[in-house]
């Protein structure tokens, strides 16, 4: 892939694909889940055959409000062209830390020190893609015209309020889903809090013959909805540091208070999933290109570690999925400011 590398910062500085990285920190285990993996349907964009669906010659892939943090702001663009006229485009997300040299002689052994160094990078641009996902895409009502906001008399937060009914909500949302799409639900995601809340519900502590030990576990409710196990996915680390703040409360939810059914699959030209994440490049699994070269400039020298997605997530049936907009009402103490985002 020669045309993606002259976009990158340092590529006039011997710039290589450095493969070994990211299989390193896939080996070692960086713990931590990332809830795009689990809503997006994957697409690498190689060949011609994988030309978006219903996408004429004319048409680009267009990035939705994504603003990929960098170094230097905004990174840029990045055009690819398997055959003309046809033309994907997709948005640069990327991160870069510069490590001293002097770090590789102190560290215990080599591969410690190579999870070290890449963790960090490849931990961030992961956050930025689980923002686009999450916070830019999923939950932008513009995009998702699939939705509703709960009013405060059916917030799953108003515990004492008659019109407050987890249970019920979700298997409706389910449903709708289904008529409107005709096809399986790939995931029902909602935050750790949320789902405590529907957990905890009276109405649903009242339907002793629906829980187990007193609360509602997810494999129940998967099969009071007739979901596939594992379908309800409840979001315990999409969790990311707020700008400017600190101490407590300054972390946030990505999924916030909202709650979202979404359908999935492979790409098909009659697909009817609400959409897929387009991407070039990857190490494994992951749309992410990591680099490295070496800083000459900087005292002792020093190695740049940068790791580079190009990547578009991409709504394509928004009827396909519903958002329940404010299931719970963020502003509550318990939440801790925690759902805000």
């Amino acid at each position: 892939m020669p045309p993606l590398f002259s976009s990158l910062n340092g590529s006039l500085r011997g710039l290589h694909t450095d493969k070994l990285l990211p299989w390193i920190l896939k080996d070692r285990g960086v713990p931590r889940s990332y809830a795009w993996k689990e809503l997006w349907s994957g697409v690498a964009v190689d060949k011609l055959t994988d030309l978006i669906a219903r996408a004429s010659a004319d048409q680009q892939i267009t990035l939705f409000e994504a603003q990929p943090m960098g170094p230097e702001g905004l990174l840029d663009r990045v055009s690819w062209n398997p055959a003309t006229p046809i033309s994907y485009e997709l948005q640069t997300f990327g991160l870069e830390a510069m490590i001293p040299s002097v770090y590789n002689t102190a560290a215990d052994a080599i591969w410690d020190f190579a999870e070290r160094q890449g963790a960090f990078v490849v931990d961030r641009v992961n956050l930025r893609l689980e923002y686009a996902a999450v916070v830019q895409t999923l939950r932008n009502a513009a995009l998702m015209t699939f939705n509703t906001t709960l009013v405060a008399a059916q917030q799953w937060s108003n515990r004492g309020s008659p019109d407050s009914y987890p249970i019920d909500d979700v298997m409706t949302w389910v449903r709708f889903v289904r008529e409107e799409a005709n096809r399986p639900i790939a995931r029902v995601y909602m935050t750790a809090p949320t789902w405590q809340e529907a957990a905890q519900h009276p109405t649903t502590l009242a339907r002793r013959d629906v829980t187990a030990w007193g609360v509602l576990t997810t494999e129940r409710l998967e099969e009071i909805c007739r979901l596939d196990k594992g379908t309800i996915y409840v979001d315990d680390y999409g969790i990311y540091k707020a700008p400017g703040l600190s101490g407590v409360g300054a972390k946030r939810y990505f999924g916030g208070p909202d709650v979202m059914v979404l359908t999935g699959g492979g790409p098909t030209r009659g697909d009817f999933s609400f959409g897929h994440l387009y991407y070039l490049g990857g190490s494994g699994e992951d749309p992410l290109v990591v680099l490295r070269y070496p800083e000459y400039r900087v005292a002792r020298f020093a190695e740049v570690v940068q790791v580079t997605s190009f990547a578009h997530f991409l709504v394509e049936e928004p009827t396909a999925a519903f958002v329940a907009f404010n299931a719970v009402n963020p502003a509550l103490t318990r939440f801790r400011s925690m759902l805000s985002a």
